[in-house]
Formats: structure tokens, sequence, C-alpha cells
């Protein structure tokens, strides 16, 4: 597998693009999913794995980026924990493949503001390499506010196929394409469940 510089692959398949919330309301082709209706955390972790597994096939190459952000005198958690959550759901061997590391300022935040930082991990790997059912429980969990849950937010890149996932918390999930070829079938199979507050916009997209 052919490593893959992240800010580059950006630049040159999602320009201009920053992995940031609304990443639907950022990028021109995309599925906004309502992801529970009531907030039911196993209708959560049922629809964003069903979603996952329809777009990655085994041997699709992904890279799964984690932001930690520390504002103001809130301090980021240890790196270490950060790193240990990539080895306990993928199967990678910690001696042979490394998470990318990155500093920057605060994404959302003013210019002004100094005291604030986003740290970024990334790590590269395939579908297969990945305990896809218990990472997508553990990111869902976050905003249960339940144990085990992801430190930070998680966006999941599909560099195969240039889609990126995005489960920004229990009510939704956006899924962005370069190409709306990979989403259609995704949009048709899965139409019940996109919101209706974006059905317009996104009917507009998928329907020719």
């Amino acid at each position: 597998m052919k490593k893959i510089n992240l800010d580059d692959y950006m630049e040159n398949n999602f320009s201009g693009l920053k992995l940031m919330s609304p990443l639907f309301y950022n990028y021109e082709i995309g599925l906004r999913f309502e992801m529970s209706e009531e907030g039911i955390k196993e209708q959560v972790y049922s629809r964003s794995i069903s979603l996952l597994n329809e777009l990655c096939k085994q041997d699709d190459e992904l890279i799964i980026t984690i932001f930690v952000d520390s504002v103001e005198d809130n301090p980021p958690p240890e790196e270490d924990e950060v790193i240990s959550y990539f080895y306990r759901h993928t199967n990678i061997d910690n001696k042979e493949v490394k998470i990318d590391r990155k500093t920057f300022p605060y994404r959302y935040s003013e210019p002004s503001d100094t005291d604030s930082w986003t740290f970024r991990y990334s790590l590269q790997c395939r579908t297969s390499d990945v305990d896809i059912k218990n990472l997508l429980i553990t990111n869902a969990n976050r905003s249960f506010d339940i144990e085990p849950s992801l430190i930070g937010n998680m966006f999941i890149i599909n560099s195969s196929k240039n889609i990126i996932f995005f489960l920004y918390d229990y009510r939704g999930m956006d899924i962005i394409s370069k190409s709306k070829n990979h989403l259609k079938d995704t949009f048709i199979k899965y139409n019940d469940w996109i919101l209706d507050y974006d059905k317009d916009r996104i009917n507009s997209i998928f329907i020719d």
C-alpha cells in the first residue's frame, strides 16, 4: 500500500475542503442521514455500520483521522491514549505502521486565538484491517457520554473511492464524495434515512 500524505490527498481530491463540521454543507456532493429519530443508541450503531459497510469493501484503502481539540485552559488527553485507540480497533502492528501526527491552531478559532490547538492523528490502512463495528460504536458513544468512547471526533476517508464519512453526533452522519456515482446506489437504498430537512438539496444532486 503506497503511503499517502493526508494534506496532499485532500488538496488533490477535495481542494479547499477542511475536515470539520458541517461537512455536508461544505461540499457539493453528499448525503446527510438521520442516525436516530429518538436518540436510540442501538439505532445509531446499526445505521452507521450499515452505511460504512455499504460503501467500503474489504480491500479499500482508508485513512482514519481523529481530531482532538485543546481550547484555552482545557488540556488535550495524553497522546498515548489517542494512539492506543487506533491499535485497539485495528489489526495493525504498531511496530510496522506509525500514526501520523500534526498540530495546528484550533480549527474553529478566530485568528486572534493563540491559546487553542488542534491535534490530528491519522492511520492509513485497509477496511479489512479495521474492527468497523466497534470503531463506530465507540464513535457513537461519544455523543451519549458512555464508555468506551472515542476521544475527539473522527473522519473516515475511503481513499480508494474518494468518499469521506463523518458521524457528527447521534443525530446524523455526513457522507461526501468526489463523484456522485459512488453514492447513487446508497442514496436509493437508504433513502428513507435521509434527513427530511436536507432532502430537497440531496434530491437535486442525485435525481437526474
